[in-house]
């Protein structure tokens, strides 16, 4: 279990859970370039958290999300280790290259099939939030465009 005593009571306070959240990078860091690697991946993951409590997810949800996030992020650090290639990534880029619509990377802490599915339930929802908020940001972006090439109209009167 990542977390020692419960962040959550009966209202989910987002900002206790992302205080949490300043703590990860040291938690995964096997070298001081860990660090910074792990602030990009708490950088994105936030905000997909502060969703689901947006959301009213339970706090048993929010607890497993948490704790699957808290596992993929030591992954991901374990994995770069191996391609420090992966290092020079954004944040969003990074996990991307770990979670898909399939799930998230075989995990070493995870030892059962259930717990599994579980953390490739979190790396979906995951990457599915991370494709929706770009494709809303590129639609944002397209429409100012149209805008910005149409004719100004004057005012009818």
């Amino acid at each position: 279990m990542v977390q020692e005593e419960p962040l959550i009571t009966k209202n989910v306070d987002a900002s206790k859970l992302y205080k949490a959240m300043d703590h990860w990078p040291a938690t995964w860091k096997g070298m001081d370039a860990d660090i910074a690697t792990g602030r990009k991946i708490v950088e994105v993951i936030r905000p997909f958290l502060g969703a689901l409590v947006a959301h009213g997810q339970a706090r048993s949800t929010i607890n497993r999300h948490l704790n699957n996030l808290w596992l993929l992020g030591g992954e991901i650090i374990t994995r770069i280790h191996h391609d420090a290639a992966l290092r020079r990534k954004r944040g969003r880029d990074l996990l991307l290259a770990f979670v898909d619509d399939e799930g998230g990377p075989l995990c070493r802490h995870i030892h059962t099939e259930a717990d599994q599915r579980a953390f490739d339930s979190t790396c979906r929802k995951l990457a599915r939030y991370l494709v929706a908020k770009t494709q809303t940001k590129i639609e944002r972006h397209l429409a100012s465009q149209v805008k910005a090439r149409l004719p100004k109209q004057s005012g009818s009167g």
